[in-house]
């Protein structure tokens, strides 16, 4: 009885869909897309809840959001100091009520700290968190785990030498991570420095390629020569820097 009683359900369902599309039954964007359906988005004044220990947070430069929809942030806290007050750790975690589940970050053992902290990416599938900085002499990028302990340092700082150098990044702006394919793409980087794409193996931290604007190699001569200003020349996005990728 259930079962016939289920493909009653079923039968009648996509009798149902059928006469709700159909080639006779063209509907528009703009009519499938009511006004009323649009989200509304306002400022929720409460969140986060306010920081422990009477820290601050300053410029925030990175944010982030997990498969549990908690929130990731990395700040620089310079001005936070400058101005008297104390500044949260540079990494902060909260929950979806924006409560504080953790925070860290810093120089330690092991590693090399950026300068400048930029960006930070969350690899849920395996639990790592990178992060990026643009200061002058960040020339790398750092991985711990989702509690802050130091897993991986691709570059060291101050040891770039161009958008053809393998082994170090230049002022990287943001990671995304390709789990499945073990490999990690950085956009790299900002103030005229490198000017391309390079992917690496996440979980060695082993060079496997690279690539600049249109697919082409890094030209880093045209980024340095003066710039056309008509909108075909190649030259203009050969010198923009990349501020962030996406997969």
């Amino acid at each position: 009885m259930q079962r016939h009683l289920l493909r009653r359900s079923l039968i009648v369902t996509l009798a149902v869909g059928t006469a709700a599309w159909s080639p006779r039954m063209p509907v528009s964007i703009l009519d499938a897309q009511r006004a009323d359906e649009i989200p509304q988005f306002a400022v929720d004044t409460a969140w986060p809840k306010p920081l422990p220990n009477k820290w601050a947070v300053g410029a925030v430069s990175g944010i982030a959001a997990d498969a549990r929809d908690h929130i990731w942030i990395i700040h620089r806290g310079d001005m936070v100091r400058q101005a008297g007050g104390v500044p949260a750790p540079p990494v902060i975690e909260f929950d979806p009520a924006g409560n504080v589940v953790q925070t860290w970050g810093g120089p330690g053992a092991g590693y090399e700290w950026p300068q400048q902290v930029h960006g930070i990416t969350i690899d849920d599938v395996n639990g790592h968190v990178w992060i990026t900085g643009n200061g002058e002499k960040d020339t790398h990028i750092l991985a711990f785990t989702r509690a802050g302990k130091f897993l991986r340092q691709i570059g060291r700082p101050g040891m770039s030498s161009g958008s053809n150098n393998t082994a170090n990044v230049a002022r990287a702006t943001q990671t995304r991570v390709d789990a499945r394919a073990r490999e990690i793409y950085v956009s790299d980087g900002e103030q005229n420095q490198n000017h391309r794409v390079i992917v690496f193996d996440s979980e060695k931290g082993t060079y496997k390629r690279h690539w600049g604007a249109y697919g082409k190699g890094p030209d880093d001569a045209a980024a340095a020569a003066p710039v056309d200003p008509a909108p075909a020349s190649r030259a203009v996005w050969q010198r923009r820097p990349l501020r962030a990728i996406r997969s």
